[in-house]
């Protein structure tokens, strides 16, 4: 039904952004809303019962058994919504279908505690307290952190011209070929569940589960990200969390930020990096560890063990000498 509008508009990127992805988000919204109404009908059928049984011809010790069970029902009904209310159903101590108890109930509130923001330091090192003053320090702190870094051209030139490997003419013929229905399959199936979605609200699960009825539309929207950069500047937004590094945070430095992006946005990144991941022993140093098949960064550590060692028993000099550049991947320029 929604394939009729595609003519509306320029192209099935701004069809799957403008039209599917608002009325998915509002499926979602109606579902919310009758999960929600779902204990009021039953309470509304239990209470219709026990009208029946009062009005029915039934001796007296009938209907106590009766009224009985139907008001034990009625405050299973209630105890079971408000505890779905006030725990969190993802808990990972609980054990197959166990009901949560007092006990996950004080973890919630702990936990919801623990991640809630009742302070922070701005900084010239003031304590902010209330919610808008604690957003402005994290906004202030991180527009001034990835604010555009001015470089120099020729510092540029320089610097690309150290001998840095480029990408073989092969690899660049794979890149630009148009996406194929088995690489969105596998870059579905490869994603990891459970990951909280991005501002369209669409998670990695509602793609697995329509795949059939999606799959030929999501190949066509793919591929027009994909290969003719048709990509809207809201379709790159991300929500920005910030997770404590450490107990007891008061510091903007302390929080680690993530950004919660799209779900097909990842998808494209995923299916870019499964094309480049043949050549990436080529491209990278030999010392790069991180991020590679085959390699894993605990061998960096076993080769340093293993110098350390040789250096011992052979009684031979060795210097070992470790930096760490902090903040890093924040003081490049990204243009």
């Amino acid at each position: 039904m929604w394939r009729k509008n595609v003519h509306h508009y320029s192209s099935r990127v701004m069809w799957w952004c403008r039209l599917v992805k608002r009325r998915i988000r509002l499926l979602f919204s109606r579902a919310g809303v009758e999960r929600c109404r779902e204990p009021e009908i039953m309470e509304y059928f239990y209470y219709s019962a026990m009208y029946d049984v009062l009005q029915g011809e039934r001796d007296s010790g009938d209907k106590a058994l009766a009224l009985k069970s139907l008001n034990a029902k009625i405050i299973r009904l209630n105890s079971t919504y408000y505890r779905s209310m006030w725990v969190d159903n993802g808990v990972q101590d609980r054990f197959g279908e166990e009901d949560p108890s007092l006990h996950h109930l004080i973890k919630k509130r702990k936990w919801q505690v623990q991640r809630t923001v009742h302070m922070i330091l701005d900084k010239n090192g003031s304590p902010q307290t209330s919610s808008l003053d604690i957003l402005r320090v994290f906004a202030e702190h991180f527009k001034s952190k990835y604010d555009t870094i001015a470089v120099s051209g020729e510092c540029m030139k320089r610097q690309m011209n150290c001998n840095l490997s480029t990408i073989p003419d092969a690899a660049n013929l794979a890149l630009e070929e148009p996406v194929a229905l088995e690489e969105i399959y596998q870059a579905i199936k490869t994603g990891k569940p459970h990951k909280a979605p991005g501002y369209d609200v669409i998670c990695l699960e509602f793609l697995k589960e329509t795949w059939e009825t999606t799959k030929e539309d999501l190949l066509l929207i793919v591929n027009e990200m994909y290969t003719e950069e048709i990509i809207p500047d809201y379709q790159k937004f991300g929500i920005i969390v910030y997770i404590p590094k450490q107990p007891h945070a008061t510091q903007v430095e302390h929080y680690r930020p993530l950004t919660i992006l799209n779900t097909d946005f990842k998808l494209v990144k995923r299916i870019v990096a499964n094309r480049l991941r043949p050549w990436m022993q080529d491209l990278l140093q030999s010392s790069q560890y991180c991020g590679l098949m085959g390699k894993s960064v605990f061998e960096a550590t076993a080769t340093i063990r293993d110098a350390v060692a040789y250096a011992e028993v052979t009684r031979s000099p060795l210097c070992v000498l470790t930096i760490d550049f902090q903040g890093a991947f924040d003081n490049l320029s990204h243009e």
